[in-house]
């Protein structure tokens, strides 16, 4: 064994001395990390060399291992520092590191070369805080997007894995710690080739310690450290007196139960590493991401725009609630100097009763200086610009409220948020109060854009029942007007029987027109579905001129036999529009023109008249928009409605037209079947 030893430790010191010439030779002089790799790859040759001469065991050989590992310590800090300063968490780590090895060196020196279990427990200790140090550059950085890097890392972490073994065997009876000591030559010798591999370029290594690596570091070091001491305690303790031991150690074991779940001790922890390692008590990033995430998601599923809110300020500062208070416009108009008052607008985990009446001067003050109100410090009257009365009383007489941020958008109060107080609570500094600030500006940007979506909605609401009420309105109108025909009429007519026949059936068609325009303005009218009939136009316009034109004539041209596929009550509305025009537009007892044609498959139906005639601009811009009339007191909504109605049937209705020569409205819809018109012109003949 003594043999294999000696050549396992020239192999070792062989094997690092060449890797270390070849470095040399490449990479001297390019950075300080490659300096001190290059003094950690002699150390560790300078420790197989020490076995090769004196023995795994000798004094020689623990001293060159205590050397070896400052070696790869300080390459470690060397190649993090080479990429930006070091963390305190990290500068921690590697003082108490450090600090071990400084223990060993002078136990190697004044020790006259025994190993005694106290040394075996630090060295154990130094191994794994070594590979807590690895884990977190290997796997909490971009390390293991780097192939080089991570194989470094990794043979590193395997020789300090090694040694972590080798020394927790030697605290164990039995003979499998001698042949991992003697084999440890032969173990770090087989690591050069992996260690070459990734040494071929250096340069491309990249390191960016995150601030969560920084905070799982402290963690693990922790543990690490914990586990160090409970192993010294109760192998100290147990040497005397093995009840005490068990006793330590199911202490400490409860001890850790009840502090690791505990969200106080994390709490604090945070605080107090962010207080003394960090530059910044944020990362700004992290927090940037999770407000996003919280506030900005919105589904079938999620919560409120309220709630979320609330939860988004809350866990700025990891409060464990939020309520959210929404101004009403209507109490700002108060000018007396009373309290204003806001109205709840959402709460997440809040249970506590709290009055919502501000001072005039507290809302001005959060408004147009976007103070954040540190409530502690208002209670306490430290804060020169808010004083407590200004406050509702719930806030200044209970600690529940532990600060308020005010939502400002654009200038303008939206509303307030007031945050509960956390686990573990402290005094708001600057940069809490530059963070809640523009929290609360982009909160009061989502708020308002979600108000203002509620506005729209409720405004196209109005609009949708606007516009049902004006194209019930309008045919209101049509039928005013069709009953003044008859009116007109009457004086001409008076005697003539067949016109009162017409009279009585147009004001029975228009009782039952004003009935179901009742029933569509109150809602109560349900909308019909489509039907499609074959309709014979010659009897049909016959009927539909008797509703619509008051009296007057309506002439009809075309084949007798011609016929549309359409619904009756939508071809009625449509021609009612256009017969009342037309005879609104014509002269007195002219008659209204009516002209049929078969196109194809499609009957196109000409209403013409004489009157004024439209000019080509109205004809081209809006004679089919709504509300846009030349009409008195017209509504603009008959042509829009009835092409709307026509190209809901597979037609449409278009417009021809000169100043002082009248118009022509051609409603074009599907012809009916060639069979059906046949049966209709062997009726009509």
């Amino acid at each position: 064994m003594t043999t294999f030893a000696i050549w396992s430790g020239g192999l070792s010191a062989f094997g690092f001395a060449a890797v270390a010439i070849w470095l040399h030779h490449r990479t001297l002089g390019r950075r300080a990390s490659d300096k001190v790799l290059l003094a950690a790859l002699l150390l560790t040759a300078g420790w197989g060399l020490s076995i090769a001469l004196g023995g795994p065991a000798s004094p020689a050989a623990t001293l060159a291992e205590t050397l070896r590992n400052a070696g790869w310590l300080t390459f470690l800090c060397a190649l993090r520092k080479d990429r930006g300063t070091v963390p305190r968490t990290l500068q921690a780590l590697f003082a108490v590191l450090f600090a071990v090895l400084l223990a060993l060196a002078a136990w190697d020196v004044l020790g006259n070369g025994v190993i005694g279990p106290g040394e075996v427990i630090w060295r154990m200790l130094f191994s794994s805080g070594a590979l807590v140090v690895v884990h977190n550059i290997y796997h909490l950085t971009g390390a293991r997007r780097q192939s080089g890097l991570a194989l470094a890392l990794a043979t590193v972490a395997m020789m300090w894995t090694y040694d972590l073994g080798l020394y927790l065997f030697a605290l164990l009876p039995g003979t499998i710690s001698v042949t991992l000591l003697y084999g440890r030559g032969l173990a770090v010798a087989l690591l050069t080739p992996l260690l070459a591999v990734a040494l071929r370029d250096t340069g491309k290594w990249r390191l960016s310690l995150s601030r969560q690596a920084a905070f799982r570091t402290a963690s693990l070091g922790a543990i690490a450290l914990y586990l160090g001491i409970a192993v010294l305690l109760g192998t100290v303790v147990g040497e005397r007196s093995t009840a005490a031991g068990v006793t330590l150690m199911f202490l400490l074991s409860l001890g850790a139960i009840a502090a690791i779940p505990s969200d106080r001790v994390r709490a604090t922890a945070k605080i107090l590493l962010t207080k003394h390692f960090f530059r910044h008590r944020y990362d700004y990033r992290s927090e940037w991401m999770r407000f996003a995430c919280t506030i900005g998601r919105a589904g079938a599923d999620d919560l409120p725009i309220g709630t979320r809110v609330a939860k988004a300020l809350a866990d700025v500062l990891e409060a464990p609630a939020g309520l959210l208070l929404l101004r009403e416009d209507e109490a700002w108009a108060n000018s007396s100097g009373a309290r204003v008052t806001f109205g709840a607008g959402g709460q997440w985990n809040w249970t506590a009763d709290v009055s919502q009446a501000f001072a005039p001067q507290a809302v001005t003050l959060f408004e147009e200086h976007g103070h954040i109100a540190d409530c502690d410090a208002v209670r306490a009257q430290e804060d020169a610009l808010l004083p407590p009365a200004w406050l509702p009383p719930s806030m200044t007489q209970d600690d529940a409220v532990f600060a308020i941020v005010p939502l400002v958008h654009l200038e303008r109060l939206v509303g307030l948020v007031l945050l509960a107080r956390p686990v573990v609570a402290r005094a708001l500094d600057w940069e809490d109060f530059d963070v809640l600030r523009a929290a609360g500006r982009q909160a009061a940007s989502y708020l308002a854009e979600a108000q203002g979506q509620a506005r729209l909605t409720e405004a196209r609401q109005f609009d949708e029942f606007n516009r049902r009420f004006a194209f019930v309105l309008h045919d209101i109108k049509n039928v005013v007007s069709q009953l003044g025909l008859i009116a007109r009429n009457a004086e001409r007519h008076a005697d003539n029987p067949e016109f009162h026949v017409d009279m009585i059936a147009t004001v029975q068609g228009a009782a039952v027109k004003m009935h179901d325009l009742l029933a569509r303005l109150d809602g109560s009218g349900p909308a019909r579905p489509m039907r499609t009939e074959d309709i014979p136009l010659a009897s049909f316009l016959r009927e539909a001129a008797l509703d619509s034109a008051g009296g007057q004539h309506v002439a009809f041209e075309g084949p007798k036999g011609i016929a549309v596929s359409a619904d009756p009550d939508v071809l009625r509305t449509i021609l009612a529009h256009l017969i009342q025009n037309a005879a609104e537009a014509g002269n007195a007892g002219e008659a209204i023109r009516i002209a049929a044609c078969l196109q194809g498959d499609a009957v196109a139906l000409d209403v013409i008249d004489r009157g004024c005639g439209m000019d080509d601009d109205f004809l081209r811009c809006d004679l089919f928009r709504p509300f846009v009339s030349r009409k008195a007191g017209g509504f603009g909504l008959g042509a829009h409605e009835s092409r709307a109605l026509a190209r809901s049937m597979g037609g449409d209705l278009t417009a021809a037209s000169r100043i002082g020569e009248g118009s022509i409205f051609t409603l074009t819809l599907p012809a009916a079947s060639a069979r059906r018109r046949q049966t209709i012109c062997r009726a009509a003949a």
